[in-house]
């Protein structure tokens, strides 16, 4: 989904990234409870939860900006927490 939306938002084709954003957040959401501390999973999520808070941001929807960049930093924190080691963890 990831993929869809980054090629979708370099062709300008912003209902279509708003969509795939939308669609990799309701599987976040809806993913198994093990998967919460999987640092793969996290990481993915984390970047999800960024480019929708990104995408509210650019169209000044600052309170769904604001929830989803706090859905970033929480997850960027449970990220660094099971992975420590990765540098990137720690951006």
């Amino acid at each position: 989904m990831r993929l869809i939306a980054e090629v979708s938002s370099y062709r300008g084709h912003n209902e279509t990234y708003e969509k795939a954003l939308r669609t990799a957040h309701d599987l976040v959401k809806s993913a198994p409870p093990e998967f919460s501390n999987q640092p793969d999973f996290l990481k993915e999520a984390g970047a999800n939860a960024f480019h929708l808070g990104n995408f509210h941001e650019k169209r000044n929807e600052l309170d769904r900006a604001e929830e989803h960049f706090k859905e970033y930093r929480d997850l960027s924190n449970r990220f660094a927490a099971v992975a420590p080691q990765p540098v990137n963890g720690w951006l």
